[in-house]
């Protein structure tokens, strides 16, 4: 009784009894309960409150292959976590709680959806994922002040290969140091996506002089010399080698002859969906910050989009439309026929039953939601902000039966200039005029005479440096302001759509 409590709360189990005996299960269980104590600590004492509430509470279990696909290392599908007990024997508990926290970091960000770079070659896919999951650890790592006394990578993980590095011996400028075992970490690459980082290496390895050239009746694995032009593989080679330069074949594809990488990227059914998954992280970013502990930048920005989401001018405009489309819709036109005639049948003088009185059914009004643009042209806006800025009309044309204008101004409002949208091929149409000073009060002094007042939106796309615009001045309908700069911007009335990420709209 006694060892089965033990065991549910070691978080560890054998539940096909791969453990050499009762004791060298004890032993794996010691260290990775070992392994998440350490990591409820406070940072300054090598905790990581936030990984702790993501793996703490996840069961792990033993295992050597799942799916019928080998497990050489650990795995997750974000509800469980696999281990190789010969793997997990090898390790310490600082690496223990290395591997945790790497693979759930592949939970996080969606690595292990089959959908995530179809197509690509499987091993340099697991290599770019690798690069962005370790690069976070070990900046956070640094930041949070662990590195000062535990260690990140080391022993069986390896000691980190820079990006940089990789392609110089992908390039065959340089060796790796023989017998050394690497895991790919590169703080500098936290910022950029998976999928630069994958094109980046495949075009190393396309132009690689260690490639085993497919073209030439290769495989094309890194397996040949840069410099002696000879396979680095020693013989005998197998019968299902390649009889070129010696490379195994892979088990899923991909390049052969690079390092390997920490962990086995699997996909199995029943694993976290992403409403779980961002239920974990803002569980987890909230205990985090009461442990005074530290949450990944990138992390931070998602969990504040779901607490403080920031409408777009398309989100804005379809809630405008809706808004008045549902009040027009209270309104009906009852001057129109059933558009199947119906009547009132009575009967004539010969006793026949003959329609006298057609009825009549209310309809409800047609609507056509109708917006202007006021595209400003000044000097002070970018080709690229006017650029970005039409993009987002592209979105708001596509709308059904909707009507437009755009009407491009700087100093001068030029209504001779502007363009009838109804479909996003108009929106083409479009020309830049003026490039001089920021006045925009004459726009909406102007716009009941030029294009009436029976208008339920106004668009501005600006950079928000412009004039000031007395309040009177205010149209009798919603007016968005797409901000395409970065800075504060307070406008005279109507509500800010920033254009670009990290800008709060008001």
């Amino acid at each position: 009784m006694g060892d089965k409590f033990f065991d549910k709360l070691s978080g560890l189990q054998d539940p096909f009894g791969l453990a050499k005996d009762a004791r060298h299960l004890r032993t794996l269980q010691d260290k990775y309960s070992k392994c998440v104590s350490q990591m409820y600590a406070r940072p300054e004492n090598g905790g990581d409150p936030f990984m702790f509430m993501l793996v703490g509470s996840k069961p792990n279990i033993l295992v050597r292959e799942l799916n019928g696909q080998p497990i050489p290392t650990a795995a997750t599908d974000g509800k469980l976590f696999y281990w190789n007990p010969d793997f997990l024997d090898s390790l310490d508990a600082n690496q223990t709680g290395t591997v945790l926290k790497h693979e759930k970091g592949h939970v996080f960000r969606y690595h292990c959806d089959p959908s995530r770079g179809q197509g690509w070659d499987p091993e340099l896919r697991n290599i770019a994922f690798d690069y962005i999951v370790n690069g976070s650890l070990e900046h956070d790592h640094i930041k949070s002040g662990r590195s000062r006394k535990f260690s990140l990578f080391g022993g069986p993980l390896g000691d980190p290969l820079r990006l940089k590095d990789l392609c110089e011996w992908i390039d065959g400028k340089s060796e790796l140091p023989k017998g050394q075992t690497f895991c790919y970490s590169d703080p500098l690459v936290i910022q950029r996506t998976a999928d630069s980082i994958y094109h980046e290496i495949q075009s190393h390895t396309k132009k690689s002089p260690r490639r085993c050239k497919k073209e030439q009746g290769g495989c094309d694995a890194l397996t040949i010399d840069p410099k002696m032009g000879q396979s680095t593989v020693p013989k005998p080679w197998g019968p299902g080698c390649c009889q070129k330069c010696g490379a195994k074949p892979k088990a899923g594809g991909g390049t052969g002859g690079l390092p390997k990488t920490l962990d086995t990227h699997v996909q199995t059914a029943g694993g976290q969906s992403k409403e779980e998954i961002m239920a974990d992280l803002m569980k987890a970013a909230d205990f985090a910050k009461q442990q005074r502990g530290t949450v990944p930048a990138e992390v931070e920005g998602l969990l504040k989009e779901l607490r403080e989401p920031t409408l777009t001018a398309h989100d804005m405009a379809v809630n405008c439309f809706q808004r008045k489309c549902k009040d027009v819709g209270d309104n009906k036109d009852y001057t129109r026929f059933i558009r199947r005639p119906q009547f009132i049948w009575t009967q004539d003088e010969s006793g026949e039953y003959v329609p006298m009185h057609r009825l009549y059914q209310p309809k409800t009004f047609d609507y056509t939601p109708k917006w202007v643009c006021l595209l400003d042209t000044s000097g002070s806006m970018s080709d690229d902000d006017i650029a970005n800025g039409v993009k987002e009309l592209q979105i708001i044309a596509s709308l059904h039966g909707s009507q437009g204008w755009v009407v491009p101004c700087d100093t001068k409002v030029y209504w001779d200039k502007k363009i009838e949208v109804t479909t996003t091929a108009d929106i083409r149409r479009t020309q830049v005029f003026g490039r001089g000073g920021t006045t925009l009060a004459d726009f909406f002094r102007e716009l009941p005479k030029e294009i009436g007042t029976d208008i339920d939106l106004v668009i501005v796309i600006t950079d928000g440096g412009i004039d000031e615009i007395p309040k009177d001045l205010e149209p009798n309908c919603e007016v968005i302001w797409v901000q395409t700069s970065t800075g504060v911007f307070v406008p005279p009335f109507g509500r800010v759509a920033p254009l670009y990420p990290g800008v709060k709209g008001t």
